[in-house]
């Protein structure tokens, strides 16, 4: 009831675009984002490719391999995506980025969760990890996206968060500012792992903010497959395609 009382007199907000939205506008699952734009951030995609996250085209709602990744050798087993790094969800990866995004960080979490839960549980991970972000970039950017995105699936899949096992060795460029066909040898051998009894055995779901090149995922995967973890699986927010990759 108090809750209710709340609620009404201070109505909670999109997090997206910050108006204000009726309780049972969240819908069950408590999502805070209006009905516009979950359906903006999460557009309806016939089906995505199983090693690489793309949006497959065709009838088939999962593919094995697709153009994208056709001929690619991947160390990770499968990539779930909300979707492509287009319109509102390539906005909304960036403004993760910045400081104070914490209730967009949380309902984007909560939104992959609810759009692709069939293929998250299809994983059978045991545990959650996010691709953690060197200590010094951390201090000057303030917060580190995937740690959000995390938590939240973490919570919705009812599945342990292990935020201290992987680290970054060193302090790499943006991969932004890296030529794609350069980004996997400045990732090479750029993470390490704390504690590799957390991992050993373990079905690990790492979770980044956008996959493109898929360098830096791979080489975490690396690190945590050589720790002993008995396989990995990738869950982004966004599938960088092309001229929409960062």
């Amino acid at each position: 009831m108090g809750k209710a009382v709340v609620d009404l007199i201070y109505p909670p907000r999109c997090a997206w675009c910050e108006i204000d939205v009726p309780p049972e506008g969240l819908g069950a699952t408590q999502i805070s984002l209006c009905d516009d734009c979950r359906r903006w951030l999460a557009p309806p995609v016939g089906g995505f490719c199983l090693r690489c996250g793309a949006p497959a085209d065709g009838l088939a709602s999962a593919v094995e391999h697709c153009g994208h990744c056709n001929g690619e050798s991947f160390p990770w087993e499968r990539v779930v995506a909300l979707g492509p790094y287009q319109g509102e969800l390539g906005q909304a990866v960036v403004r993760l980025k910045r400081r104070r995004n914490e209730p967009l960080g949380f309902a984007l979490g909560r939104l992959l969760v609810e759009s692709r839960a069939t293929a998250l549980h299809e994983l059978r991970t045991e545990i959650v990890v996010p691709t953690p972000m060197h200590w010094l970039r951390r201090i000057r950017r303030g917060t580190n996206g995937p740690d959000l995105l995390a938590e939240a699936l973490a919570k919705c899949l009812e599945l342990p968060l292990v935020t201290a096992c992987l680290k970054r060795k060193r302090l790499t460029r943006l991969q932004v500012d890296v030529l794609p066909g350069e980004r996997h040898v400045q990732q090479r051998n750029s993470f390490r792992i704390c504690g590799k009894a957390r991992v050993k055995g373990r079905r690990i779901l790492l979770v980044d903010d956008v996959l493109t090149t898929g360098s830096t995922a791979a080489e975490a995967t690396k690190a945590l497959i050589d720790a002993g973890a008995a396989a990995v699986s990738v869950a982004v927010l966004a599938r960088g395609i092309g001229n929409d990759a960062l």
